[in-house]
């Protein structure tokens, strides 16, 4: 029980330090710092690595666990906790708690980097298509923007 607290721990920290490292790429993108977006991502890609080994041995302490309460290995987290007499039951809430805890923030911070991405390649496709021509629309001379054959260039010829 002990060994699965202090991973869940671990494994929680990583999570955080991914989180900071994704934050420290909305940063990088927001001020154009091509330098400090490439070296987020590669520590957010070495953390992913870390995250993988960890959980791996995670799963395995469950595994173990669930086999010492006389579960199977498919048994639910429920069935577990309701397995536990109380001290163990309250340390291992704890623990999953701050697990969770961490995965939440980082779900919400990759989730907010996603629509930054989606919103910078909308802005992209949008000034690509002023120059190259489209049919995804132009602003004419009055400011409206219509949805007109163009030959780039915010519709020059007025």
């Amino acid at each position: 029980m002990k060994e699965l607290t202090e991973l869940l721990e671990i494994e929680g920290k990583l999570f955080e330090s991914m989180r900071e490292s994704i934050e420290a790429q909305k940063v990088a993108m927001i001020e154009r710092d091509i330098d400090a977006m490439n070296e987020s991502l590669l520590r957010t890609e070495r953390l992913a690595l870390e995250i993988e080994e960890v959980d791996k041995r995670r799963h395995e302490y469950f595994n173990a666990l669930k086999r010492k309460y006389g579960l199977s290995e498919k048994s639910s987290l429920e069935e577990l906790i309701l397995r536990m007499n109380d001290e163990d039951r309250e340390e291992f809430v704890t623990s999953v708690s701050k697990f969770l805890s961490a995965v939440n923030h980082l779900a919400a911070e990759l989730e907010g980097m996603k629509e930054m991405m989606e919103f910078e390649n909308s802005y992209f496709e949008f000034l690509m298509s002023m120059l190259s021509g489209s049919d995804k629309g132009t602003y004419t001379q009055k400011g409206v923007y219509g949805r007109a054959k163009s030959t780039g260039s915010l519709n020059l010829r007025w």
